[in-house]
C-alpha cells in the first residue's frame, strides 16, 4: 500500500514536472530572447523534472492538500472548489521553485559578455545574480508563470490524476 501511494506520487511529480517545465521554460525562452533553443528547453525540463521529483517526495502533496479543503471548509462533494483549492496549493509549491531554478540558469547560460574564466553553471550562476536587472526579470517571470501555473494545474491536475491511477492499477482511494 505504501509503496502504491509512494509510486503515484512520484508519477503525478514527474508528470507535472515535465508538462510545467515545457511549458515554463517555453514560454521564458520566448519571452527573454523571442526564440526557442533546443538544448535549453531540454535541460530546463529535466531540471523541472528533478525539482518537481524532490518536492513530490519531500512534501506529503495529498496530506497537504486535504489540510488547506478542510482548513477552507471544502467537503469532498465540492468537486470544482476541491479542484480550484487543490491547485492553488499545487500551483504554490511547485512553480516557484521551478521558476526560479530555471530563470536564473537560463540567464545565466544565456550571457554572452561574461570573463574568459567564467565557464562553470554555477559560476554562470553567480555572476547573473549582480546584474541590475536580475531582480525585476526575476519577479515579472515568476508572476507569469504563477498565473500560467495555476491554469496548468487547474486543467492538467484531473488528467495526470486519472493516469496515475490506471498506471497504479486503479486506486480510487488515492484520488488527490
Amino acid at each position: 500500500m505504501e509503496k502504491l501511494i509512494r509510486k503515484k506520487t512520484l508519477l503525478m511529480s514527474l508528470f507535472m514536472g515535465i508538462i510545467m517545465g515545457t511549458v515554463f521554460t517555453v514560454m521564458a525562452q520566448l519571452k527573454n530572447q523571442g526564440r526557442i533553443i533546443v538544448m535549453g528547453l531540454i535541460t530546463s525540463i529535466i531540471i523541472s523534472i528533478m525539482i518537481s521529483c524532490i518536492i513530490g517526495l519531500i512534501v506529503p502533496m495529498k496530506t497537504v492538500n486535504e489540510k488547506v479543503c478542510e482548513k477552507l471548509r471544502i467537503e469532498s462533494d465540492m468537486k470544482i472548489r476541491t479542484l480550484l483549492a487543490t491547485a492553488f496549493v499545487d500551483n504554490l509549491i511547485f512553480t516557484p521553485l521551478n521558476c526560479i531554478v530555471n530563470f536564473w540558469y537560463g540567464m545565466a547560460m544565456g550571457l554572452t559578455d561574461l570573463p574568459p574564466d567564467v565557464v562553470n553553471p554555477f559560476q554562470r550562476m553567480a555572476f547573473c545574480v549582480q546584474l541590475p536587472y536580475f531582480v525585476p526579470a526575476l519577479i515579472s517571470t515568476l508572476l507569469l508563470d504563477l498565473a500560467v501555473g495555476y491554469i496548468l494545474c487547474l486543467i492538467a491536475t484531473p488528467f495526470i490524476n486519472r493516469t496515475t491511477n490506471k498506471m497504479c492499477g486503479q486506486l480510487e482511494f488515492l484520488n488527490s
